[in-house]
């Protein structure tokens, strides 16, 4: 017998949370649909505006089926003023990506999951992004178009794949040749300068607060993007260490140079796969390479390890040229019922499309006006 339950607190997910990890084990789920990721989350960065609703399918006992949502108030694009209830990811942002989880073979329990969510009392519109590409996820945008709500689903995110299986040579032998020279060059530079490396997995190493360093004084700084010079960002981290380090589902590459922390590498792991969650440096050590020289031994420790592909989760011109192909994750939106809402969901998407198609962009100091710019040529 199949049973749908909905957890709204920190306390209900706890109390599965041995029945989620088994689950997650068993769906070969990413870091970030791990119950560790949300209870991390939800400690750190939870608003008192923000509601969990984290949808749950059980079949004679067994927990089958999880999807950790949210309820939010926002503006759909451009149109501020209007701020609709929103059902979206619980964990947001500060993830990779987010994937449905699904026992294999009860993917179909999701079509209850989608019923769960469009029954959820003020809520008509939903905004899920960036997700993976999964069954689970098919099954749950089925079950929305099957029961006539408007689903729009578009690639959201790209990001860079390195295939680790072989061994180091075979990786090696699908870079270019100058990238090649280049990591060669880099391992004697290893070998002969004051340089040190330090993997860090656990919450009382004192490489962790090392990393954090490292990115106050990183470009993200100047930004205010960085993890070290915000203490909630710091806390989200180390929860994540506490739950993660002891099984080895994540560590910390650090490199020195003459005992001065000057680069870093923060991975996940989960079903052979490396998820590269953040990466730090020393602006002043730049000229060094020393991005690329962390970067690089990350991704062979990470062969050793055994894992076989290494997701950098961003894909730039730096990824990429150590990357063997891109993948990309989704943007799912989906309005259960006809209504303001929806058109507005639609005028934002026939909108954006408008200004991909004609190179519309805004004006400065014009406020909400559009001007034409130059039509991509065919």
């Amino acid at each position: 017998m199949t049973d749908v339950k909905v957890l709204k607190s920190l306390a209900e997910i706890n109390e599965i949370a041995t029945e989620w990890t088994e689950l997650h084990t068993a769906a070969n789920g990413s870091p970030f649909s791990h119950v560790g990721w949300q209870q991390a989350w939800l400690k750190v960065y939870l608003e008192p505006d923000v509601t969990p609703v984290v949808i749950t399918v059980w079949n004679a006992g067994q927990l089958v089926a999880v999807a950790p949502f949210a309820i939010r108030r926002a503006p759909i694009g451009k149109f501020k003023r209007f701020r609709p209830a929103h059902l979206t990811m619980l964990a947001p942002d500060r993830t990779g990506f987010h994937d449905l989880l699904a026992r294999p073979g009860f993917e179909d329990a999701f079509r209850a999951v989608f019923k769960a969510a469009a029954n959820l009392e003020g809520v008509a519109y939903f905004d899920l992004t960036p997700m993976q590409d999964n069954p689970a996820l098919g099954v749950f945008c089925d079950a929305a178009r099957t029961a006539g709500a408007w689903v729009h689903s578009r690639d959201e995110i790209t990001t860079s794949i390195a295939d680790l299986s072989g061994d180091w040579d075979d990786y090696l032998a699908r870079r270019g040749a100058s990238m090649r020279k280049g990591i060669r060059r880099n391992q004697k530079k290893l070998a002969q300068d004051a340089f040190e490396f330090r993997v860090v997995e656990t919450l009382d190493d004192d490489g962790l607060e090392d990393m954090f360093s490292i990115s106050e004084r990183s470009w993200k700084a100047i930004g205010g993007t960085d993890i070290g010079s915000d203490d909630t960002h710091r806390r989200f981290i180390e929860e994540l260490f506490a739950t993660f380090g002891p099984s080895g589902a994540m560590s910390c590459l650090v490199l020195y140079h003459e005992g001065v922390a000057v680069s870093s590498c923060l991975d996940l792991f989960a079903t052979g796969t490396a998820y590269g969650l953040i990466s730090d440096y020393d602006d002043s050590y730049a000229k060094m390479g020393v991005g690329r020289l962390v970067h690089e031994e990350a991704s062979r420790l990470n062969q050793q390890r055994g894992i076989t592909t290494y997701d950098f989760l961003r894909a730039t011109h730096f990824t990429r040229s150590y990357g063997d192909r891109d993948t990309s994750y989704q943007r799912i939106r989906i309005s259960t019922r006809p209504g303001l809402t929806r058109m507005l969901a639609q005028a934002e998407r026939r909108l954006a499309a408008l200004q991909r198609a004609y190179g519309l962009r805004r004006k400065k100091g014009t406020g909400r006006r559009f001007i034409l710019g130059e039509r991509p040529k065919d």
